[in-house]
């Protein structure tokens, strides 16, 4: 208890605080240096969050980035799902280098049988990018998403020939997880 209340910097939520304050600047000079127009930051520690936002939503709008702007997570997700992916391969769960029609029997039948997660993880497997956001996919459930978009007259190149950045792989190895 004691050493709980003798905290290191005890004023962190505290708008002008010079922690709060150095937070703030080395986000802010951070943002710089890294060329992004605006960022957010929350540190959740002890019971206390402590919030920090700096620069504009898109760059030259001077629109800021507020506590509650929300951020696309985009391709940040990637890496969660490769992690997630490789610990059920060393787990013995699942094959790195098996063709996924064996886990996934909605694929269609042909690609089921030449695509595999290292494929998928590796951006090699041939799929196009994935279907923007307009295309209707909002209500899809994952296996619809699957059967209508993870097709061989959907592929770019041959699964396995070369490097082809692919959300949709990385959809499909989600899939796969799930």
């Amino acid at each position: 208890p004691a050493a709980r209340s003798a905290r290191l910097v005890p004023t962190w939520r505290e708008i002008g605080s010079p922690a709060f304050d150095q937070l703030r600047e080395t986000l802010s000079s951070l943002a710089r240096k890294h060329h992004v127009p605006g960022a957010q930051l929350a540190i959740h520690h002890d019971g206390d969050t402590i919030q920090v936002e700096v620069g504009e939503l898109e760059y030259g709008t001077g629109a800021p980035v507020v506590q509650n702007t929300a951020f696309p997570v985009g391709s940040l997700t990637k890496v969660c799902t490769a992690s997630v992916a490789m610990i059920l391969v060393a787990d013995g769960d699942i094959e790195l280098e098996a063709p996924l029609g064996e886990y996934l029997p909605e694929l269609e039948k042909e690609l089921g049988k030449t695509l595999n997660l290292r494929h998928l993880l590796s951006h090699t497997g041939g799929l196009a990018d994935g279907p923007d956001s307009s295309s209707g996919l909002a209500g899809a459930s994952m296996r619809r998403y699957v059967i209508d978009y993870v097709q061989s007259r959907h592929l770019v190149l041959n699964p396995g020939t070369a490097f082809s950045y692919s959300s949709l792989g990385y959809v499909l190895a989600g899939h796969l997880i799930e």
